[in-house]
């Protein structure tokens, strides 16, 4: 959605650089492409990206229409920043007194203000997105689970998430080569379908209903499997 404008601010950027960094610029361009949405994904549709751009250039408020979790709610925001993360973007926001975020996606309606704002003199995005990344994983990872690896395991366990590599990684190796590592996961239903994905190379040790979860959700896989 931002193509043209990025375009253009391209060619500004270049016919700005001293002699000589223009063809090192170009050589780089070249030589690198970015692809931001992961494998068997399409970049999400989003319309409004260009409009709300333009509202964080030029520091205007905006009023929003935006689909919640739970309803269509209204906001008047201050949009501070824009953040690409696996494909989709988000916008980050002063509404009242708080800095939130929101899902471009999502946002169903958009009309900018003539009103403009001052933007926070210490507000740092990348820092104010890292931060919120942390505090919304530790939300989701409230539970532990304790299991076994073996070898193939503890390489496939990196899929996961570097949390999960990491702990992996740090656990002694047994003799049989398996090592016994307490995960940090989200509910036990996502928990027991993520350790399912590594089937033979994972046994729970507990909680016990994380694993009565896996051996029903292994059991219902294999009565649908019976080789006709």
């Amino acid at each position: 959605g931002l193509g043209e404008s990025m375009a253009a601010a391209q060619l500004k950027l270049l016919s700005a650089l001293p002699a000589g960094w223009g063809a090192d610029a170009r050589r780089v361009s070249e030589a690198f492409h970015l692809d931001p949405a992961d494998w068997y994904r399409r970049a999400e549709p989003v319309a409004l990206l260009p409009q709300v751009a333009r509202a964080i250039w030029d520091r205007r408020r905006i009023a929003i229409e935006y689909e919640s979790w739970e309803r269509l709610v209204s906001r008047v925001l201050e949009p501070l920043g824009l953040v690409l993360k696996a494909g989709a973007w988000y916008l980050v926001a002063r509404a009242g007194a708080d800095i939130r975020t929101y899902r471009v996606a999502a946002i169903q309606g958009f009309q900018q203000s003539e009103e403009t704002f001052a933007r926070p003199a210490d507000f740092d995005l990348a820092a104010h997105w890292a931060q919120s990344l942390e505090r919304f994983e530790a939300s989701l990872r409230t539970g532990e689970a304790h299991v076994r690896l073996s070898p193939q395991g503890v390489r496939r366990i990196a899929r996961l998430g570097p949390a999960a590599a990491e702990a992996a990684a740090a656990a002694d190796e047994g003799p049989d080569g398996w090592r016994e590592v307490t995960l940090r996961v989200e509910a036990f239903d996502n928990a027991a379908v993520q350790f399912l994905a590594l089937g033979r190379h994972i046994e729970v040790l507990g909680p016990p209903e994380l694993r009565e979860r896996i051996h029903a959700l292994a059991v219902d896989v294999a009565q649908r499997h019976v080789p006709k």
